[in-house]
């Protein structure tokens, strides 16, 4: 049962959604720490965008979002991705269909959504892009936030595929929410250029480190 609006705030009093203080939104200290801005680094000789370095206000909006479904924080992480899909305008014109990086099952039961796939279709279709839906995990794989440095390129290696294949080679963007080591997309990139498709742009709306 929903409480009167009023009541509901007194008893659940919105905070902020990186420190946790009294706040609805973002408080003063933490919009500070986020700074949409266009950061770019390359992934298996693809470009990829991201809009926020990662910090901690960053982190726990999107712990926020991935892992607590708050609708709010998936504003701020959509509007992260939707700047970076902007900047990518500039180095593709048109931009051709988003492709989620897929989440793993064991995740998607978690969570009880296909995170990335729900965010990429409300951003394609705000922007009226093509969403194609194509990849997913062909084996069992273990949460990459559990993994550092090789042991993630590991756990990732051929262990995605799509779902259909393209015999014209055609375009693609694909779209996670954080970029760190690169391994995530690289296999992406990997499954869908084996599958025919060319992974002209990645995008995202964190970056973690500086990619080389």
């Amino acid at each position: 049962m929903k409480l009167f609006p009023g009541l509901e705030e007194m008893l659940f009093p919105p905070r902020c959604l990186g420190c946790l203080a009294l706040h609805r939104g973002l408080c003063k200290s933490c919009i500070k720490d986020w700074r949409i801005g266009d950061y770019r680094s390359r992934v298996s000789q693809v470009p990829i965008l991201s809009s926020v370095q990662y910090s901690r206000t960053a982190s726990r909006i999107l712990l926020a979002s991935k892992e607590d479904g708050i609708a709010e924080a998936d504003d701020f992480v959509i509007r992260a991705m939707a700047n970076s899909l902007e900047n990518t305008r500039e180095i593709l014109g048109d931009v051709p269909p988003l492709v989620p990086i897929p989440s793993s099952s064991q995740a998607n039961r978690r969570r009880g959504r296909n995170y990335i796939a729900q965010l990429t279709k409300i951003l394609s279709q705000s922007q009226g892009i093509q969403m194609r839906d194509v990849l997913f995990h062909q084996r069992k794989v273990v949460d990459q936030s559990t993994l550092a440095g090789t042991a993630r390129t590991e756990n990732l290696m051929g262990a995605m595929s799509t779902k259909e294949t393209s015999l014209f080679f055609r375009p693609v963007v694909l779209v996670d929410d954080l970029v760190t080591t690169g391994s995530t997309l690289s296999e992406g990139i990997r499954a869908l250029e084996r599958a025919g498709y060319t992974v002209v742009a990645g995008i995202t709306a964190f970056l973690a480190q500086p990619l080389r």
